[in-house]
């Protein structure tokens, strides 16, 4: 999350230390979850995250499932139109 948001200076600093490190965490889970090792796939991970976690009202564990799921279903998705 933290190379993410720096590529949008003014977008990481208004996070406290501790909550980037569980959006970090998060991340690393979801691209481990999902075997990521492209950054541009990566940072649509990130971006997934932040949303997620921008909206509210959800726990870091709601927000991995919602992630992997969302990523899944876009691949899915991508599937069935090229089928």
């Amino acid at each position: 999350m933290r190379g993410y948001l720096s590529q949008s200076p003014e977008m990481l600093s208004g996070f406290s230390a501790e909550v980037l490190d569980v959006l970090d965490a998060v991340v690393l889970r979801a691209a481990e979850t999902l075997h990521i090792v492209d950054q541009a796939d990566r940072d649509e991970i990130s971006a997934r995250v932040l949303f997620l976690y921008t909206i509210g009202g959800r726990s870091p564990e709601e927000i991995l499932e919602l992630t992997i799921r969302l990523h899944r279903e876009r691949l899915w998705a991508g599937r069935q139109a090229l089928g």
